[in-house]
């Protein structure tokens, strides 16, 4: 992911007093250029995209904003079969994807409209030219000590990941999705965060995680797990196990990596965006390996600051995946970012896919990507 989610996940919007005591304007601009071999075909992408962001000023608590975000066809090619960098017709687009007003109150806030969201089986996904958005309700509370209570109901959204990429449609047939969850920070070096997503008539959703990080000499170490239940109204039940462990060395900037995922009784399910899984690629995930699935995947990180460029890091991943008729599938994901200053940034994204056994993908995909922000 061009945006890595870190645990405990928060609301991206959750309030905080310093950034809205006057008014605020930023934005960005991003070039995005992509490349899809599926064998039988190659396809290009050159988009020029952006986003304006406006906030108000808070007033006795209150404060709104609006955004809009746009990607655009330079050269005329705009026929890569990848990542979805235009409309569902593959046109270029332009959404006002946030609009909200928010109300805090002592350590609670209200936000209702269009906004960005990060939960486990609900958020941004930002792998594209254009993240998801989502039309909702969403509170956060803080009146406990070292817990954050979330709750949320969203009505559609917009995106990468959305049924119709371009404007804002329905969720689970304009029932919605109610989303309540807690994440609890108050032992040293632990934290462990719980969600359930209610989807009336469709699905009902069970997570939880918890992840321990501490250091011992030049070594850093984190490890993690999770578990998910998925009820479906239409098929049985899926139970999802995760674990991962992660160990970095302080002097050489390098970082190993290794998870393993299993879903059992029924397929998993990635809900609405990226999905939370340990092992997820960057186009292959657990829940493309149908019902017993398993992953495993394995890598490591480097960040190059005192060797080679200071803000250049690569990265280097293997995603193993079986289903349970013994078909087996790979994807090699080999990243390198380059962060030039607060306001520039570069990403290049190779990913090779051999997994026609299991969900009949197989390609070769690049992706680069140019990054301003003001």
């Amino acid at each position: 992911m061009i945006i890595e989610k870190i645990l405990p996940v928060v609301l991206v919007t959750s309030l905080q007093a310093e950034s809205v005591l006057k008014p605020s304007v930023e934005g960005g601009v991003r070039i995005g250029i992509q490349y899809h071999d599926s064998g039988d075909f190659i396809g290009k992408d050159v988009a020029l995209g952006g986003d304006f962001h406006l906030q108000s000023k808070t007033y006795k608590g209150l404060h709104a904003a609006v955004g809009i975000y746009t990607s655009q066809i330079l050269f005329n090619q705009n026929d890569a079969d990848g990542v979805a960098f235009f409309s569902n017709e593959n046109n270029a687009y332009t959404i006002l994807n946030e609009a909200y007003l928010t109300y805090a109150y002592k350590n609670t806030t209200l936000t209702a409209g269009r906004q960005i969201l990060d939960t486990p089986f609900l958020d941004s996904d930002d792998i594209g030219m254009v993240p998801n958005y989502f039309e909702a309700y969403s509170l956060v509370n803080q009146d406990l000590r070292d817990v954050m209570v979330f709750y949320a109901y969203v009505q559609s959204m917009s995106g990468v990941d959305a049924p119709v990429v371009e404007r804002f449609t329905e969720i689970n047939g304009g029932s919605g999705v109610h989303i309540l969850g807690a994440d609890y920070a108050g032992i040293e070096h632990l934290s462990i965060s719980g969600w359930a997503y209610i989807m009336p008539h469709f699905a009902q959703y069970i997570y939880t995680e918890a992840a321990y990080e501490n250091s011992m000499g030049r070594y850093h170490y984190d490890c993690g797990l999770q578990f998910a239940w998925q009820d479906f109204a239409a098929s049985s039940s899926a139970k999802v196990y995760g674990l991962q462990g992660n160990i970095s060395d302080t002097e050489s900037g390098l970082r190993l990596l290794v998870a393993y995922n299993r879903s059992m009784d029924a397929a998993a399910d990635n809900g609405f965006g990226g999905g939370p899984y340990f092992t997820s690629g960057q186009h292959m995930t657990l829940a493309e390996n149908g019902i017993d699935g398993s992953v495993l995947s394995y890598g490591v990180d480097w960040d190059s600051s005192e060797f080679v460029y200071p803000g250049l890091t690569f990265s280097l991943l293997k995603t193993l995946l079986d289903d349970r008729a013994g078909h087996e599938g790979d994807e090699l994901d080999v990243t390198a970012s380059l962060a030039y200053s607060q306001k520039l940034s570069f990403d290049a994204i190779y990913s090779k896919i051999e997994n026609q056994y299991i969900s009949g993908d197989k390609f070769d995909n690049a992706r680069v990507y140019v990054n301003y922000r003001f």
